[in-house]
């Protein structure tokens, strides 16, 4: 093959890796609602947490081999219906004693944002608050969409 063809072949490449990776940041509202709902959940660690998610527990998930889990107020004003305002934030760790941190995923039930998935909204963020995926985030989806209201312990 000649250069040319390799270094345009080499730029397409590139270029489908940059839009597949921007794609899971969801729409530019996502991405915004990503950065404000980070501000907003500061202190989650005040949180209530779920009766069968006190402290730190099993995750056997993609979340984690161990799991910790937040409700805000107004998720845990009406657990058994998580209503619209719910903010639901799991920490993943790779060892029962919670100090290696994989990801920060979030739940946000927001009225009119999905109705037909349950108007839930999904982040995934690192340790120090940048998303790497948001909105209507197809992985979150197709495992959530197996349960009842997409919520686990609910079910």
């Amino acid at each position: 093959m000649q250069r040319s063809t390799l270094r345009l072949l080499g730029t397409y490449a590139l270029s489908v890796l940059a839009i597949s990776a921007c794609a899971s940041l969801g729409t530019p509202e996502d991405q915004e609602h990503s950065v404000d709902l980070w501000q907003s959940m500061q202190g989650y660690k005040d949180w209530a947490q779920f009766e069968d998610f006190e402290g730190i527990v099993d995750g056997d998930s993609v979340h984690g081999d161990y799991v910790k889990v937040w409700v805000n107020d107004v998720g845990a004003a009406d657990p058994a219906n998580l209503p619209h305002g719910t903010i639901i934030v799991k920490e993943g760790y790779d060892d029962e004693a919670g100090t290696d941190l994989n990801a920060i995923t979030v739940m946000h039930r927001i009225e009119g944002y999905h109705p037909e998935k349950g108007d839930w909204y999904y982040v995934r963020y690192s340790k120090d608050g940048k998303a790497s995926d948001s909105g209507q985030v197809g992985f979150c989806i197709k495992c959530h969409d197996n349960v009842d209201d997409y919520v686990y312990f609910n079910d």
